[in-house]
């Protein structure tokens, strides 16, 4: 259990992006570099058929948050569970609340960040699991992770956005 640990924590620090997180809103357009990118592919679809560095925007309830002090920078990693736009295209992300329905699978993806303690990352931890949040990340598939006895896509973040009011269910929660 440890090895599989400490695999996760090199896959994390291995594909990390290093990010601001004053900018976790703002995740609105798609940008140029994940323009190709297919609305519909699940982290099951990835399971399936992987292709490293396919861009991909996806939507989760927050399931796992794990912090980890890496020098002067704090590392976050998510663990979610997927969420499948309403209205799959570039326009669902544009607004605020995201339309989402019952997804399928997990993904995972981690931020570096240069100006949080690790106690303030603690609390963001703590804030991010006690309540559902939800995550919007827009990437490029890395690897797939070992967790809880489960293969899990993880992705490059290139855009991300958060928050406990980020999706509205069409159909009720998961």
């Amino acid at each position: 259990m440890k090895w599989m640990t400490l695999v996760l924590i090199f896959v994390l620090a291995a594909c990390a992006s290093p990010q601001n997180l004053k900018d976790r809103e703002g995740f609105t357009q798609l940008p140029q570099e994940l323009r190709g990118v297919d609305w519909t592919r699940t982290p099951e679809d990835v399971l399936d058929s992987p292709k490293e560095g396919e861009p991909l925007v996806w939507v989760g309830q927050i399931e796992e948050v794990e912090v980890k002090q890496q020098d002067t920078k704090v590392e976050i990693g998510w663990i979610c569970r997927h969420l499948e736009f309403a209205d799959p295209g570039p326009a669902a992300i544009s607004k605020r609340p995201i339309r989402v329905k019952k997804g399928a699978g997990y993904f995972a993806l981690s931020l570096t960040i240069a100006d949080m303690s690790i106690a303030r990352a603690r609390e963001f931890q703590r804030e991010h699991t006690q309540s559902p949040h939800y995550l919007l990340a827009g990437g490029t598939f890395c690897s797939m992770i070992d967790r809880h006895g489960r293969k899990i896509p993880f992705l490059i973040t290139q855009r991300i956005a958060f928050g406990p009011e980020l999706v509205e269910f069409v159909t009720g929660p998961p």
